[in-house]
C-alpha cells in the first residue's frame, strides 16, 4: 500500500515545500496544508455536508433518470428496426452537443435551481448509457440467441433472459462512463444555474479569491465521484460474476490480468 502511495505523497511534499519557499504562488495555488485547513473550516460550520448532500442528490436523481431512459431507449433502438430508423438520427444529432450548451435552455425551461441541474445531469449521463446499450445488444452473439430460440424461448424470454444479460457488461460500462459525465455536467450546472451545492460553493469561493476553498471543493467532488464509481464497480462485479472477461479491482490496481480457467481444467 505504501509503495503504491509514494508518488502522491512525494508530489504533495514537493508542492508544500515549494509553496513555503516561494517557488509556487500560494495565492494562485495554495499548499496542501492551507487546503486542508479550508476543508476543515468548511466542514466545521456544516456547509460542507449541506453542499455535498445537495450535489449528490442532484447527481443521483439525474443519473437514475439517465440510466432508465438510456437503457430503455438503447434497448428499443437495438431490438426494433422501426425505432432504430427514426431514433438513431436524432441521437447522432444531439450527442455531440456538450451538456453545458444545454444550460441556457435549462434555465429558460426550469429556472435556476435543482430541476435545471437534474436536467443537465440527465443529459450528460444519457448519451454514454444509450450508446453502450445499443452497442452491447447489437453485439450479442447470434448463436446464443438461436440456441435460446431452439430451446423454446419466446421473444420476450429471449430478450430478458438472454440478450440483456449478455449485453450487461457493456451496459454497465456505459453506466460508469455516464456517471463521470453526470458529475462533470452537474458541476457545470451548479456553477451557473444553482444557488447551492459544491459547484456553487466553488464559484462563490472564486468570487472571494479563496483559491484554497476552490481546490477543497474540487477535492470533495473527486472523492465523492470515486466513491460512487467504486460502488458501481462492486455492483458490476456482482451482476456479471459469470463474465470471465471482467477484471476485478485487484487486477486493475495490481496491473495483472485475472487468469481465466482453461477449458478442461
Amino acid at each position: 500500500m505504501i509503495r503504491r502511495a509514494w508518488l502522491p505523497i512525494a508530489l504533495l511534499a514537493v508542492w508544500e515545500i515549494g509553496a513555503r519557499l516561494g517557488w509556487i504562488n500560494s495565492t494562485l495555488l495554495p499548499p496542501p496544508s492551507q487546503i486542508a485547513t479550508a476543508l476543515v473550516d468548511w466542514a466545521r460550520d456544516g456547509a460542507l455536508v449541506l453542499d455535498a448532500l445537495a450535489s449528490v442528490g442532484r447527481v443521483v436523481a439525474g443519473f437514475a433518470l439517465a440510466a432508465i431512459l438510456g437503457i430503455s431507449v438503447g434497448a428499443l433502438v437495438a431490438l426494433l428496426p422501426v425505432v432504430r430508423r427514426n431514433v438513431v438520427p436524432v441521437i447522432e444529432l444531439l450527442r455531440p452537443i456538450p451538456p453545458i450548451a444545454w444550460i441556457p435552455m435549462a434555465i429558460l425551461w426550469f429556472g435556476i435551481g435543482t430541476t435545471s441541474a437534474v436536467f443537465i445531469v440527465c443529459v450528460g449521463g444519457f448519451f454514454p448509457i444509450v450508446t453502450a446499450t445499443m452497442h452491447g445488444i447489437a453485439h450479442v452473439r447470434r448463436e446464443t440467441i438461436q440456441t435460446a430460440r431452439s430451446l423454446g424461448a419466446g421473444q420476450w424470454l429471449t430478450v430478458t433472459h438472454v440478450v440483456l444479460p449478455a449485453a450487461l457488461p457493456d451496459i454497465l460500462s456505459g453506466v460508469r462512463t455516464g456517471l463521470g459525465s453526470a458529475w462533470m455536467s452537474l458541476i457545470a450546472a451548479e456553477l451557473v444555474a444553482s444557488q447551492s451545492g459544491l459547484g456553487y460553493r466553488i464559484q462563490l469561493s472564486r468570487l472571494f479569491l479563496r483559491s484554497d476553498s476552490v481546490v477543497a471543493g474540487m477535492l470533495v467532488i473527486g472523492l465523492l465521484g470515486v466513491a460512487m464509481s467504486l460502488g458501481l464497480r462492486a455492483l458490476e462485479r456482482r451482476l456479471t460474476i459469470w463474465n470471465g472477461a471482467t477484471l476485478g479491482a485487484d487486477a486493475v490496481l495490481g496491473g495483472r490480468p485475472v487468469e481465466q480457467p482453461q477449458a478442461g481444467r
